[in-house]
């Protein structure tokens, strides 16, 4: 064999296994980038709601009930912060001015008013949060002594309460036994994982997960009333009133699902939170400063988002999405109020999944004024501006 036969031979192997090395070096890339991918995706996928400075005729596409509160010397309600609804019952929840949880049938006769304020055993010295556990027929209140009053969902009376070594500024219950708490402080617990906006537990408190990382802390303070925590169609959800995000919780994972993008309304960015809300008592006069979002709440039903948000020194703008056609607007407090078309303004409180649950307050020159909705004028007529409120539940027209 000649030496140019021996050195073309060797070549071609060279070449061969430099081929293959290349080839194996290409698949090593792409496979890093697919499972790269994979993980982005994975944190990634979720719907960007895009709200628009457009109007829309919200009552052309949204139908309105309403039920009148009764209103006894034993249950008026001052500031409503939140409202949730069995079957057959509505629980109005004013933690600011009457410190209670009042319920109400579906038709708004009043039933009873739960628990007793106090210091002492079997009461309450300020009521934070509830929530209703139809499978365990409870009620669960959060008192900020760091408790859980447990009452029975049919005789209203307390059952047991539980002390809490970790305090929070929302909870809801999830299934398979747990609760989910979250603090604007964050919570310092589960080693590495500590100083995170919401924290999983079992019944006894006892922490088994903890989720979105505080990257910034705040005091406990909100322009918006509603809750953190909401659910829909038997799934759980969470955000945080300073940004754009909402998530959905399940027993394995907290996943982006929302991303809210609302025109020219800008939300504060991390490193402005970071840098100006560490021990600030009211951070919110540094966010107006700066033209940012202060505050938003976000009610969810089957068919549309609400989105009712602060920003500055304006009046509170309203957001709507609706989910089948994908499309949003933001209307502001003059043009909700010509769009919702009552002749008075409805404030969300509450979801179902097929209703926003809205609370109506009016005085006697409004009353005076409401002629459009027969329905709202009669309900109306026979109340004071003193006396409950009306609540509006609205849904979406069914085709």
């Amino acid at each position: 064999m000649s030496k140019d036969k021996v050195f073309t031979g060797s070549k071609t192997i060279k070449q061969n296994t430099e081929m293959k090395i290349t080839n194996y070096i290409y698949a090593l890339i792409m496979l890093g980038i697919f499972v790269c991918c994979g993980k982005n995706n994975e944190t990634t996928n979720f719907e960007t709601i895009t709200l628009k400075n457009e109007y829309i005729d919200l009552s052309k596409c949204l139908d309105f009930e309403f039920v009148p509160l009764e209103t006894t010397k034993d249950n008026l309600i001052g500031i409503i912060s939140n409202i949730k609804m069995t079957e057959d019952r509505i629980f109005i929840f004013d933690s600011y001015k009457a410190n209670a949880l009042f319920v109400f049938d579906k038709k708004g006769k009043y039933i009873t008013r739960i628990g007793s304020p106090g210091m002492g055993p079997g009461e309450f010295a300020h009521l934070a949060g509830f929530d209703i556990d139809v499978i365990n027929n409870n009620i669960i209140i959060y008192d900020f002594k760091r408790k859980f009053m447990y009452y029975d969902l049919d005789t209203y009376k307390l059952i047991t309460e539980k002390s809490m070594d970790i305090s929070c500024c929302d909870f809801i219950i999830l299934p398979q036994d747990e609760y989910a708490f979250f603090h604007t402080n964050g919570f310092e617990c589960l080693g590495k994982n500590k100083n995170n906006f919401v924290l999983i537990t079992d019944t006894l408190f006892n922490p088994k997960k903890a989720y979105y990382k505080a990257e910034f802390t705040t005091p406990i303070v909100s322009r918006n009333s509603s809750s953190n925590f909401y659910k829909l169609n038997n799934s759980y959800y969470m955000y945080n009133h300073l940004l754009p995000y909402v998530y959905k919780i399940t027993d394995k994972t907290f996943k982006p699902t929302y991303q809210l993008s609302l025109d020219s309304y800008r939300f504060p960015t991390i490193d402005f939170l970071k840098r100006e809300t560490k021990g600030k008592s009211d951070y919110t006069k540094l966010i107006d400063k700066h033209d940012f979002i202060s505050s938003y709440g976000l009610y969810e039903t089957k068919d549309f988002l609400w989105i009712p948000f602060h920003k500055g020194n304006m009046p509170p703008c309203t957001g709507f999405y609706d989910k089948k056609e994908k499309k949003g607007y933001i209307l502001s407090l003059v043009d909700y109020f010509k769009s919702i078309g009552l002749g008075v303004l409805p404030f969300a409180k509450g979801n179902t999944d097929e209703y926003i649950i809205c609370e109506i307050k009016f005085d006697e020159d409004q009353k005076a004024k409401i002629n459009k909705n027969k329905i709202l004028k009669e309900a109306i007529e026979n109340k004071s501006s003193d006396d409950n409120p009306i609540l509006c539940l609205i849904k979406a027209k069914q085709e």
